[in-house]
């Protein structure tokens, strides 16, 4: 309810004494009435004179913009915070849990490095359902999260695993034909390594196109 006039007295309060100090206060996440998470902001001097302008945010915009990035079929972004609990993710259910993900590999890598960009971030790793991913990251310093952004392995191999079962078909064909067992494999074997690395080649850019997207993506988050 709005109060005005009450006289009360925040001198020792975070907000207002860490905004004095750095002109600005970012509060911790923390869930309203145990549905959508908030987050506190405020402001030393925002509006003409005032000491310290306070904002409590509902961070559900966050969950719009993470449900917006697509990568391939099942990638997905979500965002965790500086103690490693999810407060954005397209599947906003997970976020109501207040799931801790400070667990997994990834979230600890990247908080080891304490919010810097790292030099190689693509691993792999296992995801919140125990699927193995390709994974990376972004630090947002100043509040300390992490957005992260995944694809399960399997989507992101599937072109290479394709050129592996046809080259090994055509190597068959190749050697179950009556030129090879006649000793003239000679005339076949240098259309063989043509026709693979034409293949392979078209497959892992195609990989590669897939990967830059991720890093794409993670960048416009």
């Amino acid at each position: 309810m709005d109060a005005v006039g009450s006289d009360a007295d925040f001198s020792t309060d975070p907000k207002f004494v860490t905004a004095m100090a750095n002109k600005v206060y970012y509060g911790t996440v923390y869930f309203r009435s145990e549905s959508e998470p908030y987050m506190t902001l405020a402001l030393a001097r925002a509006f003409g004179h005032a000491g310290v302008s306070v904002a409590e945010i509902n961070l559900k915009f966050i969950w719009n913009l993470v449900s917006q990035v697509k990568v391939g079929q099942e990638g997905r972004a979500y965002v965790v915070d500086a103690q490693g609990r999810l407060i954005a993710h397209p599947d906003m259910s997970l976020v109501l849990r207040k799931i801790d993900l400070s667990g997994l590999v990834q979230v600890q890598a990247a908080q080891a490095i304490a919010g810097a960009v790292p030099s190689d971030p693509l691993q792999v790793a296992k995801d919140i359902q125990g699927r193995r991913v390709l994974t990376t990251y972004a630090p947002i310093p100043p509040v300390g999260w992490l957005v992260f952004v995944e694809l399960p392995v399997d989507e992101a191999y599937r072109p290479l695993y394709a050129t592996i079962g046809r080259m090994t078909l055509l190597l068959l064909a190749g050697c179950s034909s009556p030129a090879w067992w006649s000793g003239r494999s000679t005339r076949c074997r240098p259309s063989l390594p043509a026709s693979t690395a034409g293949i392979s080649a078209n497959e892992l850019e195609m990989l590669g196109d897939q990967l830059n997207e991720m890093a794409g993506k993670l960048h416009q988050s």
